[in-house]
């Protein structure tokens, strides 16, 4: 549980990633793991742009086992989570009817996982979010997060800190996309409120 009072950046976070959730990424630095997006290749307006830090998002390069999941680091300026920037970025990303062959990698709107940072550079607000498409419904994607700072109470980061080793943890066996979708959607339960 402390070590999630710890996270105060990516860096931090990968480390915690590695450490305590066996992701393969110890051998690694931020820079080396990711790929660059600038807002303006994921179809964001100039004001959405301005609430990215450095005006980017990372995408995780693709780890063994053939990964399902689009895994996105994004940093924001805002105090709270921007859910319309998030939605934005997720209607770039996903798997369009008609997809183009020249287009960037998508994803199914179920295979994206953002891993946000936010409010206080000192003591930021880390959540992993995730949108849920009920396949019955017309409706938009629902957000579901799971996330944590420094002002939760030790209950919180503790059960937070059990969902992430008991969900997020990297699967046994990658290769099997099913078991490692539901593994991971699993963590998502709660829909976003503004504190989540």
């Amino acid at each position: 549980m402390s070590s999630l009072r710890s996270i105060h950046s990516f860096a931090d976070l990968l480390s915690y990633l590695a450490d305590e959730l066996d992701w393969p990424v110890d051998e690694y630095d931020l820079d080396e793991l990711t790929f660059d997006y600038d807002a303006d290749e994921l179809g964001l307006k100039a004001e959405e742009a301005a609430k990215l830090k450095g005006g980017r998002i990372r995408q995780l390069r693709p780890l063994p086992g053939g990964q399902p999941w689009g895994i996105f680091f994004v940093e924001f300026e805002n105090k709270t989570l921007p859910v319309v920037v998030l939605r934005r970025i997720l209607s770039n990303l996903v798997t369009k009817k008609r997809a183009n062959a020249a287009e960037a990698k998508r994803w199914a709107p179920a295979d994206l996982l953002f891993v946000s940072a936010f409010g206080e550079t000192n003591n930021p607000e880390i959540a992993f979010a995730h949108f849920y498409k009920d396949p019955d419904t017309s409706e938009l994607p629902i957000l579901r997060v799971l996330g944590w700072d420094g002002g939760d109470t030790p209950l919180k980061v503790a059960h937070v800190d059990h969902v992430l080793r008991s969900r997020l943890n990297w699967p046994e066996k990658p290769t099997d996309h099913a078991a490692w979708r539901s593994q991971w959607a699993g963590a998502f339960r709660h829909r976003f409120t503004s504190r989540f």
